[in-house]
């Protein structure tokens, strides 16, 4: 993918606009996280159904299946 020219002068600017960045910045972080975490359940509940384990099944040691 090309790097868009029409953010060069905004990243080559003095501080005055960078702080539009900022924000960008964290909801793509926020996003991409969230977006792993959905990923990573989804693997863990489909390796569960291929060892045939319910998924949907409470724990059988009592425990609440809270991670710590």
């Amino acid at each position: 993918m090309p790097l868009d020219l029409s953010l060069v002068p905004l990243l080559a600017s003095d501080a005055d606009g960078i702080w539009v960045l900022i924000p960008l910045a964290a909801i793509t972080i926020g996003g991409v996280g969230a977006i792993m975490k959905m990923v990573m359940n989804h693997r863990e509940r489909m390796a569960k159904i291929g060892m045939g384990i319910d998924p949907d099944a409470p724990p059988e040691d009592g425990s609440t299946g809270a991670r710590h």
